[in-house]
């Protein structure tokens, strides 16, 4: 076994931002000549990847040995057992985007940490209501749609690369457009939707290969489901009070007794002169009051207010069968 004869050279710079790099090389004692860089790398006592600046009484907390080594031999023209190697500790932060893993070289690509990113997805959506919470009409109550009231949106994203000896295509696949069922990165159920994956097929050396696949998430912290205004063009059956000797003129008045979930019950509305029209609802097949023009709608019970219908369109699947972080500061990563 290899073993350090003791430090030969340490040497320190410092750049412009303060930052400082030192280089350390140790002498070292081969078995034999015919041992080369491979079995002097692995010699008892050199730093390792990550280990701090502590040489002697010389230390430098801020300082941390990188994985890139430098071994040569003591004579370049012939075998010998002596060798040179040099080891590199510094302060500035490496390049996150050049780096497999910062602490130790990973040889194997199935033991490389899945990377993490995000980003926002940008898109539109009509609009029911302003920023005051008011409905958001035309000068003759009427809600505005099209595109003169669709405003821009973010959603944001979670992108997921993780390489892995089974592309387990039968597991993800009926994933896909469906949203979390059960709590998943601090958010409850039903806020995150797999929109989409993209794999493929990559080669290790010669010997083997594997698959890099990519999970997209979107995000929406209101949850996936949507709460749609109630309206439409029919209305529970009744009448407008149009005798002005009777209470509640001017208004819409449903009968009394009928059945919401009979679809027999539900007539076309006509507004105040008799002209079709769509209608705002209160979540029971009931007509609103949006004003008091003496020209709206009502019911002989009171106000209603405007009621919306709630649907959940996408179906459930737990998305830590595919070996997903539990949250995404780091911890529980697989």
């Amino acid at each position: 076994m290899p073993t350090i004869q003791g430090l030969a050279d340490w040497r320190m710079t410092r750049d412009t931002e303060g930052h400082r790099e030192y280089k350390v090389k140790w002498k070292v004692r081969a078995d034999a000549v015919t041992q080369g860089p491979a079995n002097i790398l692995l010699t008892p006592g050199l730093p390792i990847p990550g280990t701090w600046y502590i040489l002697e009484d010389d230390a430098d907390l801020w300082a941390w040995c990188r994985a890139n080594v430098e071994v040569t031999p003591f004579y370049s023209e012939e075998k010998n057992i002596w060798w040179y190697v040099e080891n590199t500790f510094a302060t500035k932060p490496p390049d996150h985007k050049q780096q497999r893993c910062q602490d130790t070289p990973v040889e194997d690509p199935l033991l490389e940490p899945m990377k993490i990113s995000g980003t926002f997805t940008k898109y539109t959506e009509e609009a029911t209501f302003d920023r005051f919470g008011e409905p958001i009409t035309n000068s003759a109550h009427e809600q505005i749609r099209g595109p003169q009231n669709e405003w821009d949106k973010n959603r944001p994203t979670v992108k997921i690369e993780q390489n892995v000896a089974n592309l387990e295509l039968e597991l993800f696949t009926p994933m896909v457009d469906k949203v979390n069922q059960f709590p998943l990165w601090d958010l409850p159920p039903r806020c995150i939707k797999l929109s989409n994956v993209s794999w493929e097929l990559k080669w290790y050396g010669s010997c083997y290969n594997y698959f890099t696949r990519i999970f997209d998430f979107d995000i929406r912290f209101d949850t996936f489901d949507r709460d749609v205004l109630d309206e439409g063009t029919k209305v529970l059956r009744g009448h407008w009070q149009k005798d002005p000797t009777q209470a509640h003129y001017g208004k819409y008045l449903v009968d009394h007794g009928l059945d919401i979930l009979n679809p027999s019950n539900f007539i076309r509305f006509k507004d105040w002169n008799g002209e079709n029209t769509r209608v705002i609802l209160d979540g029971g097949g009931r007509p609103v009051d949006t004003s008091d023009t003496g020209t709206s709608t009502s019911t002989a019970e009171g106000l209603p207010t405007p009621g919306s219908i709630h649907i959940e369109k996408y179906l459930e699947a737990d998305f830590l069968l595919l070996r997903i972080p539990a949250v995404l500061d780091g911890r529980g990563i697989p």
